[in-house]
Order: C-alpha cells, then sequence, then structure tokens
C-alpha cells in the first residue's frame, strides 16, 4: 500500500543505523496508495515508526556475564529473532525477550514520545 521506492529508502536507513551500532528504528511519513483488493483507500498519509528486532551488542554488554556466556553458547536460541511458529518458550527465553524489548523502548523514548505526541 506503499510506493516500492519508500522501502528501499527504509531498508537503507535500518541497514545504516544497524552498521553503525544503533539501533534500527525509523520514522517515516508515508503516502497510502489505493489497494482495491484490500479495500484500502488511498491519496492519504500515514506515519509509522518502524522499530527492527535486531542483535545489540550494546544490549548484550549491559547483561550479566552469566547471561552473556548462555548467549555465546547459544543455549538462548537465536536470540533475538525467535521463531513466531513456536509454541513453547522457555522463561530465560522470554525474560530477555522482554529486557530487551523494555531496553530498546528506554533507548527511544525521545522519539517514540515525540511521535506518540504526533
Amino acid at each position: 500500500v506503499f510506493h516500492r521506492e519508500d522501502f528501499d529508502e527504509l531498508a537503507e536507513k535500518l541497514s545504516e543505523k544497524r552498521n553503525r551500532g544503533e539501533l534500527p528504528v525509523v520514522r517515516q511519513r508515508l503516502e497510502v496508495l489505493e489497494n482495491e483488493w484490500w479495500n484500502i483507500a488511498g491519496n492519504w498519509e500515514v506515519e509509522i515508526l518502524w522499530f527492527y528486532l535486531s542483535k545489540s551488542e550494546t544490549f548484550e554488554a549491559l547483561l550479566p556475564k552469566e547471561t552473556q556466556e548462555a548467549l555465546e553458547k547459544d543455549e538462548l536460541g537465536s536470540f533475538p529473532m525467535y521463531s513466531t511458529f513456536k509454541d513453547v518458550y522457555s522463561n530465560s527465553e522470554i525474560n530477555l525477550l522482554q529486557a530487551y524489548s523494555e531496553w530498546c523502548v528506554m533507548e527511544n523514548k525521545d522519539i517514540l514520545t515525540d511521535f506518540l505526541r504526533g
């Protein structure tokens, strides 16, 4: 429902941030295109704040040594890219993902606050 080049711009910005060691968070204002199949009216704009979940060495460095070692040994699966098709997650996986999600939000609280204020 967006212009193809908008995706290219998003992918480039996310990649640039990740390559700089930053969290891949991008704010975009996009024109919505008409889509008859999904019954979406076009000719209006939407603002989106994209949070792309990816590995963060900065976050991992803040973890207790025991957790860092478990990550190095792959004892916590493919953190943070857990499958959405998995039925059961361990308490450690859930706690780690929750802590990471909270850290991502807090690290981006200024952009998030500005976005929510409109």
